[in-house]
């Protein structure tokens, strides 16, 4: 069956009130055939609403069933009232009526709309140098899905919708949009986990909940050469500063700018570091630290 014709068939089907035969009575029952709209897309930078129940998207409207957008409502600064996903892109169909829903271009949008940038197979934050030696490259705890215009039937919709939202279900997590760029990033968007190390057993948590150490980036060293080790933290430390706004990332010596691993052979890095903050003393972090700007820092009580 052909997309127009598919398409036709859908518009039948959403016709209220056509005249229905009866195969038991016989009975004809008459009405006058109304066209439903299809919903319109949403726009980028639009909030899928709370009380949505169900596949269908539509534009505008909380009491039609299915998944509703609308504007961000705020309630605080960077905070979303309601909010259980972000549009971070929006596709329309080509001539054939096809839209592009790849997965793998989903989570792309979301990161750049976050205010990070791709470079080769990384992805960097504005205003980073172009000779650090170096590569780091950033991400998001997201998760991305295409919400089509009519879920039920793809190939008729005529739109499609890129939505981000936190990995852990969390209702109104705040703005992701440039979070990196002049924003500030959500905590349940970050990396954070309850240690003053690095290593595959970490237990990691939500970045609003009290924790030790936050991921700035991920990195290894550009060329075929090890790094040397104080060249590295000095990296480090500056992509800190970018991330977090500050000349001084350690915030007057409250933070602690840390490098994973923390010793290098021979004084030279060989192994692909990971840059994190941690609180130069004992307490615990509370927020994410990406975009804090000059506002101090949160500790847990």
């Amino acid at each position: 069956m052909g997309r127009r014709v598919a398409g036709a068939l859908l518009v039948l089907l959403t016709l209220v009130g056509v005249a229905v035969v009866s195969s038991a009575t016989g009975i004809r029952l008459a009405g006058t055939p109304i066209a439903v709209a299809l919903p319109g897309p949403p726009a980028v930078g639009d909030c899928v609403l709370a009380g949505s129940t169900g596949p269908v998207a539509v534009t505008g409207s909380t009491s039609s069933p299915g998944q509703s957008f609308g504007p961000c409502s705020t309630a605080g600064v960077g905070v979303i009232a309601g909010s259980l996903g972000e549009v971070v892109a929006v596709r329309t169909a080509t001539r054939d009526r096809s839209v592009s829903t790849s997965p793998a271009d989903c989570r792309p949008s979301a990161l750049e709309y976050a205010g990070l940038r791709p470079s080769g197979d990384a992805w960097t934050v504005p205003g980073a140098p172009v000779d650090d030696p170096i590569r780091w490259t950033y991400s998001v705890d997201v998760e991305t899905t295409w919400v089509m215009q009519v879920p039920s039937r793809p190939e008729a919709s005529s739109w499609a919708a890129c939505v981000a939202r936190p990995a852990a279900a969390v209702a109104g997590p705040g703005r992701l949009v440039n979070a990196f760029g002049g924003g500030a990033l959500p905590g349940a968007y970050g990396t954070c986990w309850q240690s003053d190390d690095l290593s595959a057993g970490v237990q990691m948590v939500d970045c609003d909940e009290p924790h030790v150490a936050e991921l700035i980036a991920l990195g290894r060293t550009v060329g075929s050469l090890p790094v040397d080790a104080d060249r590295a933290r000095q990296s480090c430390v500056g992509q800190a500063a970018i991330v977090l706004r500050r000349a001084d990332p350690t915030v007057d010596g409250t933070l602690s700018i840390r490098l994973h691993p923390a010793r290098a052979r021979n004084g030279r890095l060989e192994l692909s570091p990971a840059c994190f903050i941690t609180a130069a003393d004992d307490r615990r972090i509370v927020g994410s630290l990406v975009g804090l700007g000059p506002a101090p820092v949160k500790f847990s009580e």
